[in-house]
């Protein structure tokens, strides 16, 4: 099987934006996921690059190539299902 898009759910860390002259941080932290199916993507779940507390729970990845990747940091709580096939690696460091 090979998947047909890039990632489920993704975060960033990372960009500026200006507008009308001033310059804007971006970045994503402290992300709450919950209650999620994901199907035959890239990868599931991705949240290595956001920074804060990862909060994951009750999600599901099926038919992933990655089922989650969520970096270093702090998780709260992770309590998912992954379904073996064909998710070939998770990213949980």
């Amino acid at each position: 099987m090979k998947s047909t898009g890039e990632a489920g759910i993704r975060a960033y860390n990372a960009g500026e934006t200006i507008i009308d002259g001033v310059e804007y941080s971006r970045g994503t932290s402290n992300v709450t996921v919950k209650n999620c199916t994901i199907k035959h993507l890239r990868t599931g779940v991705t949240l290595a690059h956001a920074t804060g507390t990862k909060y994951v729970e009750g999600t599901t990845a099926i038919g992933c190539e990655n089922g989650f990747s969520l970096g270093a940091g702090n998780r709260s709580r992770f309590l998912c299902r992954l379904c073996l096939w064909p998710c070939i690696r998770n990213n949980i460091y």
